[in-house]
């Protein structure tokens, strides 16, 4: 099952990452900062799911699982092996759903995002002793419009195996045998690495978080990032939501102290240097944030969807040839990507370098990958080539 998640970036606010893959696996705690929590006064949120109830099923639930699980019929099968049975056994009738939901809803509406999928598989595993392993894993983007914010989709997908004896010390341990839950793989992912249970949690209440920002929910935001941060106090997309979602209450003053806070931790983040540059820009700082666009463009991020999402994020304030720049970098890294040609022949456009523009733009028409994206890019192109 190919499963895709959620990065988000709100038009004019700047890169939010909520996705339901972290940017940065091992991403450690820093030791020598101390957890941030100056942050603004919310309106407290009762509702907040606690970590039980993010796997809890009904006992309807738990009947029908265990009832499959034990059939005699099946006795002869691995019980990493019968778990994955039946999570597939819901066939073609478990559907994509781009919101994140707890064990219990994914189970009753057989749908959800790949982050609902790993609840409802390690809620079931966990009722019959086996383990999972939470993977990251990097895959083309997908990318979709929800009212004012552009959502930038990624994947993380769970491995289940039955516990096996403990291995003597010195004897060789390998990968235990066991199942990758996934939706529908299509085999251009690649492997990043695992990540830990407070990780995969504090995904939850991200992505939970970034869901609440699109519905202007401040307060609910505020509550569901507090929540993640107590799980990943340092992690680059849970301070970084902190930061926008301040900047959007007006507080700017405690924005810029968190994205300081944050890029001390990880001056390598593209999406942290990005936000940060879009509040000083916003400022008429203008002398800081171009030594901040120096800064990030010099910067080595290996991921082509972090420069897409930079690069949006530029366009959208109107510095079109920082934008390019962004676009151009991450077409560098993925020259299979359409997104990238599009972006430098909508920022070429912008800044009246026509020619230029129909070229990346025929470029992006080549790489498209599918008939309704290439016919968008055939009428552009139509229209640039006609004047």
């Amino acid at each position: 099952m190919k499963l895709i998640t959620r990065m988000l970036m709100p038009i004019g606010l700047g890169l939010l990452l909520g996705a339901c893959a972290s940017s940065d696996v091992s991403h450690q705690v820093s030791t020598s900062v101390a957890p941030y929590s100056d942050y603004a006064l919310f309106t407290p949120v009762a509702d907040i799911p606690d970590t039980t109830a993010i796997h809890t099923l009904d006992e309807r639930q738990r009947t029908e699982f265990l009832s499959y699980f034990h059939d005699p019929q099946r006795a002869d099968l691995s019980r990493h092996r019968r778990v994955a049975d039946f999570i597939t056994s819901f066939g073609e009738v478990f559907t994509f759903y781009d919101d994140t939901l707890t064990a219990t809803n994914t189970f009753a509406q057989q749908r959800g995002n790949c982050l609902s999928l790993a609840i409802l598989t390690t809620a079931l595993a966990e009722l019959v002793d086996v383990e999972v392993q939470f993977q990251q894993v990097e895959s083309i983007p997908v990318y979709s419009l929800e009212g004012a914010t552009a959502l930038k989709q990624q994947h993380v997908r769970s491995f289940i195996y039955t516990p096996t004896t403990r291995a003597k010390v010195g004897s060789l341990i390998l990968r235990p045998a066991g199942v990758t839950i996934d939706y529908f793989p299509s085999g251009d992912e690649v492997f990043v690495g695992n990540i830990s249970r407070n990780q995969y949690l504090a995904m939850f209440y991200r992505n939970l978080a970034a869901e609440a920002l699109v519905e202007q929910e401040n307060d609910r935001s505020f509550a569901l990032l507090q929540q993640s941060l107590l799980l990943a106090p340092e992690h680059p997309d849970g301070l970084n939501m902190m930061g926008v979602l301040h900047r959007r209450v007006g507080d700017t003053l405690r924005a810029e102290k968190i994205y300081l806070h944050a890029i001390a931790g990880n001056p390598d983040n593209v999406s942290l240097l990005k936000n940060y540059q879009l509040l000083l820009a916003a400022q008429a700082r203008e002398q800081e944030a171009e030594q901040l666009g120096r800064q990030l463009l010099a910067l080595e991020d290996p991921s082509p969807v972090n420069w897409l999402a930079a690069g949006n994020a530029a366009f959208d304030q109107g510095d079109y040839r920082q934008a390019r720049a962004l676009y151009k970098r991450a077409s560098s890294l993925a020259p299979y990507m359409h997104d990238g040609y599009f972006g430098q022949a909508r920022s070429s456009y912008m800044l009246g370098e026509i020619d230029q523009a129909e070229r990346m733009l025929s470029r992006a028409r080549e790489y498209a990958t599918d008939d309704q994206r290439q016919r968008l890019y055939e009428r552009k192109l139509s229209a640039l080539t006609s004047h």
